[in-house]
């Protein structure tokens, strides 16, 4: 097996998979931002398409009011933004409450 593969200890499933996959961490590195990049895009597609929301059986169910989210279709939209304000994932948010991040995108930070 590949020597990175020890390396990847505490790291989550799609980091292990990462290393497995490319030749030097510096490879599956670039390769994860690649993916983060193309999610930003899709999830910056899909928030220009979204309407602004006052209600959502979501919300209701949490008893929070809807600040700075949007609805497509019946599913609510939650932006991830860095602290400079990029748009870099969509939480989709069903009425069940069912929550899903754009898939490659990021997820912390």
């Amino acid at each position: 097996m590949r020597r990175a593969l020890h390396s990847g200890a505490g790291l989550p499933i799609a980091g292990i998979l990462l290393l497995i996959r490319f030749a030097s961490p510096a490879e599956a590195q670039a390769e994860r931002k690649r993916t983060q990049e193309e999610a930003a895009l899709r999830a910056v597609e899909l928030w220009g398409t979204a309407s602004p929301v006052d209600a959502h059986p979501y919300l209701t169910a949490k008893s929070v009011q809807a600040h700075g989210v949007c609805v497509y279709g019946d599913t609510l939209l939650v932006p991830m933004r860095t602290a400079f304000g990029a748009l870099v994932n969509v939480q989709r948010i069903n009425a069940d409450g069912d929550k899903r991040f754009m898939p490659g995108g990021r997820v912390t930070g």
